[in-house]
């Protein structure tokens, strides 16, 4: 795939995760280095969090500082499947857990992540996260982990590309019509 394509793949996906979080009731936060995400962000109506480290984890570190007595849903937005129900099945486990932890396909990585409160955690993402966000997750709450297509399914390679045909119920990414009217 060209740069070009990938960076319009990487918007879509992005639109879609966003979109699926608004209609699913969650108040949409982006936290992007990018100028092109967070132009787009500002367009939808969503509030854009910079990442002045251009790492992630330092980035999402500095930001759960700021939100640490909330509850957050923390979504990567490879996730062409993702969908509403899946968000809200998310925040219903969360609410009665505290925790609730989406793994990728492989558990490996974490795809996302609800906190009922934010104080403690200390985000891990890369290689590996899933282990260790559930290690350090129990050490502190009970902890649902959910695996669904939705939330399981993610675009961190080009032979994940050549798996999403493979589901026979999988479309292109669309964005939810409530959402994606700007």
């Amino acid at each position: 795939m060209s740069g070009e394509g990938r960076k319009k793949l990487v918007l879509r996906l992005f639109l879609h995760a966003g979109c699926v979080c608004q209609t699913a009731g969650f108040q949409v936060f982006c936290l992007t280095s990018d100028k092109t995400v967070a132009e787009t962000s500002l367009r939808m109506g969503w509030r854009v969090l910079q990442d002045r480290f251009n790492d992630l984890n330092k980035a999402l570190t500095s930001v759960l500082k700021r939100f640490s007595t909330v509850p957050l849903t923390i979504v990567l937005p490879d996730l062409p499947l993702l969908n509403r129900q899946s968000l809200e099945t998310v925040s219903r486990l969360g609410r009665r857990h505290g925790c609730v932890i989406c793994p990728d396909l492989k558990l490996s990585g974490t795809n996302v992540l609800y906190l009922g409160t934010a104080s403690f955690f200390k985000p891990m993402f890369g290689k590996h996260s899933f282990i260790r966000h559930l290690n350090q997750l129990q050490k502190s709450y009970p902890v649902k982990v959910l695996v669904t297509l939705a939330t399981a399914v993610d675009i961190d390679s080009p032979e994940d590309l050549l798996l999403l045909p493979r589901f026979s119920f999988s479309s292109p990414v669309h964005y939810e019509e409530s959402c994606y009217k700007h």
